[in-house]
């Protein structure tokens, strides 16, 4: 894969991409959606479907609509090994069996530009089930790059959306 930073720095920049493997592949990711008008030439992409209970990504596809976890960018086409019908759609996808991102220094918990909140009133995401049978607490202190990141970093340690936080407050 060619370095997608020194190739299209604006692309990469506008679309937080980071470096990833995925089923032994090198290629580059972001959590956003990317239009097809959008993609630069010579690139590709396919987007990954995240599991119904957690973050963890279960399928690459053409195109995902529920349940996106991220849009990955290669400079070689994806081709998908499994095929069904659903509702009279041919649906394309290949199993995500591994992945890794290369995380961001600037981004990881702990940094000099994170802050601790205590986020309160925490409504979880979980399905119709009980956030007390997964065991999801209803406030939790929290280390973060912003008021604006507590939810993310929330959802990435316990797995789980959140639908609403009530109060954030910084704490000193």
């Amino acid at each position: 894969m060619k370095n997608l930073f020194e190739t299209n720095p604006d692309f990469t920049c506008k679309h937080d991409m980071r470096r990833c493997t995925v089923n032994g592949k090198e290629m580059f990711c972001t959590e956003e959606r990317i239009a097809d008008k959008d993609m630069p030439s010579g690139l590709y992409k396919a987007e990954v479907r995240s599991s119904d209970h957690s973050d963890r990504w279960v399928t690459i596809e053409p195109s995902v609509g529920v349940n996106h976890a991220a849009t990955l960018v290669s400079d070689e086409p994806f081709e998908y090994d499994r095929e069904d019908v659903i509702k009279g759609r041919k649906f394309q996808y290949s199993d995500v069996e591994n992945y890794e991102i290369e995380r961001d220094p600037d981004l990881d918990a702990g940094g000099e530009d994170t802050a601790t909140y205590a986020a309160e009133g925490i409504v979880w995401d979980c399905d119709g089930v009980s956030p007390e049978e997964y065991g999801l607490p209803k406030s939790d202190i929290i280390e973060a790059e912003g008021e604006l990141y507590v939810a993310d970093r929330l959802s990435d340690k316990y797995g789980f959306c959140i639908v609403a936080i009530e109060s954030i407050k910084e704490l000193d």
